[in-house]
């Protein structure tokens, strides 16, 4: 399948294998998508935040803390409360912290559907944040 950006100046090709993947990601709590530099990550990313423009926001990731900060208004826009609650406990130092911050975010709720595509996801260097997406990962 050949897609063709917006401004119609990027090819996106889409195999369809790749594609009964992406068409899959609605049906877990967290999809990763690993490969090397080059094979696409972002470009299939892409793909599925367009099909779902409505239900996705995007962050890339800048450094961690950033991140973190990101995350903060990106689900503020669905519960303002939580992100400033978030925010006021800042970037996850201890257990207690991710204890914290996982509770605020699981008691979201949501009317419709929600997708955080988190683009450059390795360049978190926090041993907590990693623990604090994991721990959401499994309670959700």
């Amino acid at each position: 399948m050949k897609i063709n950006d917006p401004n119609g100046e990027n090819i996106i090709y889409i195999n369809e294998r790749l594609r009964n993947k992406i068409d899959k990601i609605p049906l877990y709590d967290i999809t990763v998508i690993d490969a090397p530099a080059g094979y696409g990550k972002t470009e299939a990313a892409s793909f599925f935040s367009k099909e779902h423009k409505d239900e996705v926001r995007t962050i890339s990731v800048l450094s961690t803390e950033i991140f973190f900060y990101d995350l903060c208004d990106a689900l503020g826009q669905y519960d303002s409360g939580a992100s400033v609650l978030l925010k006021s406990i800042g970037f996850p130092k201890n257990d207690g912290h991710i204890a914290n911050i996982r509770e605020i975010i699981k008691n979201i709720r949501l009317q419709d559907e929600l997708f955080i595509v988190i683009d450059n996801y390795h360049l978190v260097s926090c041993d907590e944040f990693n623990t604090l997406i994991s721990s959401l990962a499994g309670n959700m």
